[in-house]
C-alpha cells in the first residue's frame, strides 16, 4: 500500500491488487512534509519552520488527518503531539519527519527516533 498527494486528493495505491482510490481533501496538500497511512487513514505532517518568515501567520508544525473511508479530511493541532515528544526528550528545533512503509512516520532529532502512530481514541 502506497500512499501519495496531488494539488488536491491523497491517492493510495494497492500495487498488489493493481488498485488505487483518491480521496479529496478539504485544504490544500501543497507543502506537505511527510504522508503516511494505510487503508483506512492517512496523516500529513506540514513542516513550516524553514518557512516561518514568509508565512508569519502559520504554526511551525501542523497535523493532517485523511480519513479514507469516509473521505474526509481535517487538520489538527500538532501541539499533543509535541508535547508527547518534549516529554520523551526530544529537541523539536532539531526534529526532522520521514515517512515509513508500515504507515507510521519516523522522527528523529539526531540524537534520538521513534515511529509516530497515531490511533483514534475514546
Amino acid at each position: 500500500m502506497f500512499t501519495g498527494s496531488d494539488s488536491n486528493c491523497v491517492w493510495i495505491v494497492d500495487a498488489a491488487e493493481r488498485t488505487y482510490q483518491k480521496s479529496p481533501a478539504s485544504f490544500s496538500l501543497i507543502g506537505i512534509d511527510v504522508l503516511a497511512g494505510d487503508a483506512k487513514k492517512a496523516y500529513a505532517i506540514y513542516d513550516h519552520r524553514r518557512l516561518l518568515q514568509l508565512y508569519a501567520g502559520r504554526p511551525p508544525i501542523e497535523l493532517a488527518i485523511f480519513d479514507l473511508v469516509s473521505n474526509t479530511s481535517f487538520k489538527q493541532d500538532f501541539a499533543p503531539v509535541e508535547a508527547a515528544l518534549t516529554a520523551a526528550g526530544f529537541e523539536m528545533s532539531e526534529i526532522k519527519f520521514q515517512p515509513n512503509s508500515t504507515g507510521r512516520i519516523i522522527v528523529s532529532d539526531g540524537k534520538k527516533a521513534a515511529l509516530l502512530e497515531f490511533s483514534d481514541s475514546a
